[in-house]
């Protein structure tokens, strides 16, 4: 069993915020596999109206190193979207800059609406 309701999913980022990984309850909530998001940006995943407040969200967390956005609308693939709000820290690999990577948890807080 997971810590996590069946209302939440992880999900790795490099710091430029590109998808490293990305657990497969993601399939259940937003229909991609996460094969579809690695490599993706986060930005792509999130309604425009949405981005500039979750870009100050990574802003303080790249300072800080932890963060929790805003609600912001993550787009399913059905062309909806989910009201979602995530809790992000850095975590560093322990060998330099490079090695720093993006831990996320996205709690979801709404079923897919339509647009």
């Amino acid at each position: 069993g997971s810590h996590m309701g069946r209302g939440a999913f992880l999900s790795r980022h490099s710091l430029d915020m590109k998808f490293t990984y990305c657990d497969d309850r993601i399939a259940e909530v937003a229909g991609y596999s996460p094969d579809d998001l690695i490599g993706c940006s986060a930005y792509e995943y999130i309604h425009a109206l949405d981005s500039d407040a979750v870009s100050k969200s990574i802003h303080t967390l790249l300072s800080k190193g932890q963060a929790v956005t805003g609600q912001y609308r993550f787009l399913a693939r059905s062309g909806g979207y989910l009201w979602t709000q995530t809790q992000a820290t850095v975590v560093s690999g322990g060998r330099g800059p490079q090695s720093e990577s993006i831990v996320c948890v996205h709690f979801l807080i709404s079923q897919v609406e339509e647009t």
